[in-house]
């Protein structure tokens, strides 16, 4: 789940990057037309990104008590349990 995760996020960000040039380059030759267009795809790539970090978080869990892990130590803090690590 953290690789899909991580995919799911570099897509959302090249998509983002991508889509803000060309909001910028719409704004630059003062064409408006499809701005909204691209200001909806950048809210996307960034609600995108938001879901791409919860996914990745949240898939970090201890195995034995089931709280997500927010160290990177061999031990669960909260039940003390040896977790390991992919």
């Amino acid at each position: 789940m953290k690789k899909a995760a991580n995919i799911m996020a570099a897509v959302a960000a090249f998509v983002l990057i991508i889509d803000m040039l060309v909001m910028g380059l719409m704004i630059a030759n003062d064409n408006y037309d499809g701005v909204t267009v691209c200001a909806y795809i950048a809210a996307a790539g960034v609600a995108a990104l938001i879901a791409g970090a919860v996914m990745k978080i949240s898939a970090n869990k201890c195995p034995h008590c089931g709280k997500v892990l927010v160290t990177s130590g061999s031990f669960c803090p909260y039940c003390g349990e040896k977790v390991e690590r992919k």
